[in-house]
């Protein structure tokens, strides 16, 4: 089952907060290389994302993945002419395949923010996924992955986690010296780790064969929890022959969402928010003891206040 079939999008805060700060970055990006940037990501069935960055960002084309098969596997006509018939933006272009399916037809001769919002754990295809990328694309693009952080049904036997089957799926990229020691608590932070040295060792691979300056770099770690518990990686692709390359990385970090962010908090009511907006930020361990709050929610409410959204109950 999707995500889209078992919740709202517009009902995610965390997520929401996540959004408006990556609309930053896109705005940012497109500042730097002087040129407008494509957004393409996963729709799903709300196409939240696009009509946010529609409205917050002057982007150049929009194309929204979202594979088209039921339950066996099998093209679903009918999916497809739903998620059709829900696009709120004439100009966004629907791809009915699956991610890597959908790599062939976008357009890497342009510079792009690309979102792999994936519903679903860290696992190898997502690799294969970046590699695909980083081989077609040849102006410098953002390249953002979002994964549940727990551990694969396939990697799991009750409780225990898999050894043998995940060190096996994962051989093909671990090179020398990255650590491979997959445990039940570690298991995304290892699948990452081989990931980005992979990835790094890939863009090295590919500037030799093509003639090109490519460096990836990670500009950003995003955590939050709308239920699952979600990260959000965020990569540049950096064409280092490009005139704005020397300054890219100071202009960038002023972003407020490089680096590492923690966005979990607990959900507020509307009266807890109008109290915090009224007290003074200079005293928070006073503030939260007062509240019955953890201090960390204090202290991220008063950071990215200006993006979590107000729901009101209307009566009739």
């Amino acid at each position: 089952m999707n995500s889209y079939e078992k919740i709202n999008y517009k009902l995610r805060p965390q997520k929401r907060i996540e959004r408006a700060l990556i609309a930053q970055l896109i705005n940012s990006f497109q500042h730097i290389v002087g040129e407008k940037v494509n957004y393409i990501g996963m729709g799903s069935l709300f196409y939240t994302d696009f009509v946010y960055f529609n409205k917050y960002c002057n982007l150049g084309r929009m194309i929204s993945i979202e594979m088209m098969e039921d339950e066996n596997g099998e093209y679903d006509d009918k999916k497809e002419k739903r998620f059709r018939n829900n696009k709120p933006l004439d100009l966004i272009e629907l791809i009915p395949k699956t991610t890597s399916e959908a790599i062939d037809d976008l357009p890497f001769d342009q510079p792009n923010f690309i979102w792999f919002d994936y519903d679903g754990c860290f696992i190898p295809s997502i690799i294969d996924d970046l590699e695909r990328v980083i081989e077609k694309t040849t102006k410098s693009s953002i390249i953002a992955v979002s994964y549940n952080s727990f551990i694969p049904k396939q990697y799991r036997s009750k409780r225990e986690l898999n050894i043998v089957k995940c060190n096996k799926e994962y051989s093909k990229y671990v090179l020398d010296g990255v650590n491979n020691s997959f445990t039940v608590d570690d298991y995304s932070e290892v699948a990452v780790d081989i990931c980005e040295k992979y990835i790094e060792d890939q863009v090295d691979f590919y500037n030799q064969v093509n003639g090109t300056g490519f460096l990836i770099k990670r500009l950003s770690k995003v955590e939050y929890q709308d239920g699952a518990k979600m990260n959000t990686l965020i990569w540049v692709l950096l064409d280092q022959n490009a005139g704005y390359a020397e300054t890219f990385e100071q202009k960038i970090s002023e972003s407020e969402i490089y680096g590492e962010l923690n966005l979990q908090m607990e959900i507020l009511t509307l009266f807890e928010k109008q109290q915090l907006d009224r007290k003074s930020i200079a005293d928070w361990e006073k503030t939260a003891e007062e509240m019955g709050l953890d201090l960390e929610t204090i202290e991220r409410y008063y950071r990215f206040a200006k993006y979590i959204p107000e729901y009101t109950e209307v009566v009739v």
